[in-house]
């Protein structure tokens, strides 16, 4: 008797500990797939802030540009000017040596203070170890004439989507893969043909925009069947959604830290500046062409000091004690009374 009921529970531990077996895979197939949707809408947020980033990246630089631009021409040229007026006047023979020299100094220091362009040819010649410094200063000099409203390089290309990276193998792998499956040669029928049509249409933006998550969204929306899994497709179905998993931890973190690189760019602090001025009740860009305007006039008011000294209006020691008129300092002092400034 004990012999048969010992073989008796033998034989029903077997489809019992199956069972279990079985329903402890589609609970881990449950959880994954939580894991998986909760990822594709992270990513999903990210690159919708991203792209909403670099749009009003792209707005707000062809409007600071386009209200910018009548200032800057005007700077550029009493920039030019002035130039001209000091090659004239260091040019005119009848100034002697030292007052060559004294005015020469006054030159050289509105340059150095970034009043006006730097020339670089009016400075002492350098030595022939130097030489190369002189190539990279010149460089430099290239580069600052770029400068924007925040002192920052502007080489951002307002067409260029900089939220696109570059396709990975994996993108490739699983693009390829819904290709061949989807093409629409592989369609037998006309109406087949059209569904895939449409499918390669998504796949396709997906693929040129660098979205790993909508190909793996589009290839389990397209692969869901109504069969039943064995245990061993079950297995296969949890090794192949932690694997999609991992992908997509990868892709929200290339997300978040493209994210994060775009909003370190000259153009994404101007953005983070301008919300933050919004939320203030202030208007960035009055602001930056009221700075603008407090250059021009400055600018202004310097050429007509350096053209009154030229043409002998004014002595040479009224010209090194310096015009008499408001210097941006304190023209940015008054700016300052009327608008609040925001602070980075």
């Amino acid at each position: 008797m004990p012999r048969k009921t010992q073989k008796k529970a033998t034989s029903n531990s077997l489809p019992q500990e199956n069972a279990l077996s079985f329903s402890s895979i589609h609970a881990r197939i449950n959880f994954l797939n939580e894991q998986h949707k909760k990822l594709l809408t992270k990513i999903k947020r990210k690159k919708t802030e991203l792209s909403n980033l670099t749009q009003q990246m792209q707005t707000l630089t062809q409007e600071m540009v386009q209200k910018s631009r009548p200032f800057y021409e005007k700077i550029n040229s009493l920039d030019q000017k002035i130039h001209g007026l000091f090659e004239k006047i260091l040019s005119n023979k009848r100034l002697g040596k030292r007052q060559k020299q004294e005015v020469l100094e006054i030159y050289q220091v509105l340059q150095l203070t970034g009043k006006i362009s730097p020339r670089p040819e009016y400075f002492s010649q350098p030595s022939s170890a130097n030489v190369q410094d002189e190539d990279e200063d010149r460089d430099d000099y290239e580069q600052t004439k770029e400068k924007d409203f925040f002192g920052e390089n502007h080489h951002y290309d307002e067409n260029e989507d900089i939220s696109q990276p570059r396709p990975s193998r994996d993108l490739r792998k699983i693009f390829l893969k819904l290709a061949d499956k989807f093409h629409p040669d592989k369609a037998s029928d006309n109406e087949t043909r059209i569904f895939y049509t449409e499918i390669m249409k998504e796949i396709n933006i997906a693929y040129q925009s660098g979205d790993l998550a909508r190909l793996l969204e589009i290839e389990r929306d397209k692969n869901q069947e109504n069969v039943k899994f064995s245990q061993n497709d079950s297995e296969k179905e949890c090794e192949q959604l932690e694997k999609e998993i991992e992908l997509l931890s990868q892709q929200y973190e290339q997300v978040k830290l493209e994210l994060r690189e775009v909003k370190k760019t000259p153009q994404g602090n101007m953005v983070k500046q301008y919300r933050k001025a919004k939320r203030q009740g202030e208007n960035l860009m009055e602001m930056l062409i009221a700075e603008a305007e407090v250059d021009l006039h400055s600018l202004q008011a310097l050429h007509d000091f350096v053209k009154d000294f030229k043409d002998r209006k004014i002595t040479l020691k009224e010209f090194v004690r310096g015009p008499n008129y408001v210097n941006i300092d304190d023209m940015e002092d008054m700016i300052n009374e009327m608008f609040v400034v925001v602070n980075i």
